[in-house]
């Protein structure tokens, strides 16, 4: 499957999905089916099957539950190299891959459990029914989503001795970053802060590097970072483009390196230390919150201080690479039959190159302290896991441990690593589109 080609959180369909045109009706099973671990059971169910809820499965139209679990793990996208986590929460939440993406028509499925009984499962239109257990605020997973589109960021004093920053955004403007400045101020003999970047998208470096700045009281290290492409001339592609000319030579200013492949240029961003801000100064113990919904920026912004040895993250991976994304600049492309639109990214941009046990290669931030994804936290508990875990640390005076960067190796560029090609990319995501027409329409 062409999905298994594209390892990409910032490749982007910005068209609707064509296989789920105007008048399709959408069916929904009354069991809906998600993968922990190597198991596969019943996440949510309709009212009258409530009962079945937790129930792990044995076959599912006979395909058996190892089966499934391969095949699923076939169909992820909208990660970055090898990342876990993020597959990790599609397959427990993600039931219609499942059941092979086959929404757009009435069907029927034989689902075999574990214990031996079976249920024979007839699809209803998607807006009648209701599942257990409910959507609902009560839940903190669904709660912390909720409100991180409300509000940019927030400031909550969580004790005597610890201050919550919830930072669900990287696109500020000057009043909420001065706003940001003065609540650090106020709080700068809190001894320690938990800074959420759960369910942040992301946005502007500059913002990143500001806010590093008020958490530094030296300079930052400098890291070997840079932009590649794979040519600085034209782009043949560019003759579907919306925002380029066909003509465009997009990076003149890149040049080749002897012994590389692509074209480099100095990181835009990266390249210089963070100076430490003079006026805004947080100098307590610092617990980062990350997950597979810590995206581009919210990566960036946690790797900066982790690679600086001034804070440690707490939770899951985040969705985005650590070593490198490709962030920077993206071609949008029309297809010239279908129509369809794609956003590609063109830049390779490398924030730092040195892989170690704690940054491994091709992976997203790795946290120092894991809490592994579980049905309770994303179904029905109504604390909140990974701060209560940050609590616990705190109270139990766990903070940093061994520096793994002083053993790392540069290597990122060393060729062993995809090097990310951006009209393969283009290519690879239009076969991957094509497909899913075929396939959605067979």
């Amino acid at each position: 499957m062409s999905a298994e080609l594209v390892h990409d959180s910032h490749i982007g369909l910005l068209t609707p999905n064509p296989g789920l045109g105007k008048g399709t009706d959408i069916y929904v099973p009354h069991l809906m089916l998600g993968i922990l671990g190597d198991s596969v059971m019943v996440t949510k169910a309709e009212r009258g099957c409530a009962g079945f809820i937790g129930k792990k499965i044995e076959s599912v139209d006979g395909e058996s539950a190892a089966d499934i679990v391969a095949r699923v793990n076939r169909m992820m996208l909208g990660y970055d190299g090898d990342n876990r986590s993020h597959r990790d929460n599609l397959k427990l939440t993600a039931w219609n891959y499942i059941y092979g993406n086959s929404v757009a028509g009435a069907r029927t499925t034989n689902v075999k459990f574990a214990d031996g009984t079976e249920y024979k499962d007839v699809w209803m239109k998607y807006n009648k029914v209701q599942y257990l257990p409910f959507t609902t605020l009560k839940v903190s997973y669904i709660k912390n989503q909720y409100m991180s589109r409300t509000k940019s960021f927030d400031f909550r004093r969580l004790n005597d001795s610890t201050v919550l920053f919830s930072l669900h955004s990287f696109v500020l403007n000057q009043v909420e970053m001065e706003r940001i400045a003065d609540s650090l101020k106020s709080f700068s003999n809190v001894p320690y802060m938990v800074i959420d970047v759960r369910n942040n998208p992301g946005g502007d470096v500059r913002i990143i590097n500001k806010l590093v700045s008020y958490f530094m009281d030296k300079p930052t290290k400098k890291l070997n970072s840079y932009l590649m492409v794979n040519k600085n001339g034209k782009y043949e592609s560019f003759r579907y483009a919306m925002n380029y000319l066909p003509d465009y030579e997009v990076f003149p200013d890149y040049k080749a390196v002897e012994g590389k492949d692509g074209f480099y240029a100095a990181s835009d961003y990266y390249d210089a230390p963070v100076q430490p801000d003079s006026l805004v100064q947080y100098g307590g113990k610092l617990y980062l919150l990350t997950d597979e919904t810590s995206v581009s920026a919210a990566t960036m912004f946690p790797a900066l201080l982790v690679r600086n040895r001034r804070a440690v993250t707490v939770g899951r991976e985040t969705l985005s690479g650590y070593h490198y994304m490709t962030a920077y600049k993206f071609v949008n492309l029309m297809l010239p039959n279908s129509k369809i639109q794609l956003r590609i990214p063109l830049v390779k941009d490398v924030f730092d190159d040195m892989v170690t046990t704690r940054t491994p290669k091709g992976r997203g931030l790795i946290p120092d302290y894991h809490v592994p994804l579980s049905y309770e936290e994303v179904y029905t508990a109504e604390n909140d896991i990974i701060l209560d875990k940050a609590l616990e640390l705190i109270s139990q005076g766990k903070y940093l441990g061994e520096d793994s960067f002083v053993e790392g190796r540069s290597g990122e560029s060393d060729g062993n690593l995809l090097t990310y090609v951006a009209i393969g990319t283009a290519l690879a995501g239009c076969a991957w589109l094509v497909a899913m027409r075929h396939r959605r329409h067979r």
